[in-house]
């Protein structure tokens, strides 16, 4: 198994221990404003596809029929994951297959 595998699993993990930090442009702005959930938010990094994307992490997770998107960063403890932002991503624009063929690829 890679080791960004292995990360990722420590992702997930740690999201699974609720042990995530929000940020205030989440807490304020985008969970009204994109009807997003801490929950939603959670199983998105628990139960979906993450990738690195720049200088974090980004969760994709089909939910009730639509793509739910996290976009988040490890703290430098590494104790806690900081979401920085979360959108419905537009489905005209997404393409959720390219990310499943990356994961796959990482899997080999």
């Amino acid at each position: 198994m890679h080791s960004i595998n292995n990360e990722f699993l420590r992702l997930k993990e740690l999201a699974s221990q609720n042990r995530l930090l929000f940020s205030k442009h989440f807490s304020v702005v985008r969970k009204n404003e994109r009807r997003i959930t801490n929950d939603e938010v959670k199983w998105a990094i628990v139960s979906g596809l993450i990738f690195e994307e720049g200088n974090g992490y980004k969760a994709v997770y089909k939910f009730a029929g639509r793509y739910l998107s996290a976009v988040f960063h490890v703290t430098p403890s590494g104790e806690y994951l900081f979401v920085r932002t979360a959108y419905v991503p537009d489905a005209g624009s997404w393409d959720a297959d390219s990310y499943k063929n990356w994961i796959r690829q990482m899997k080999n």
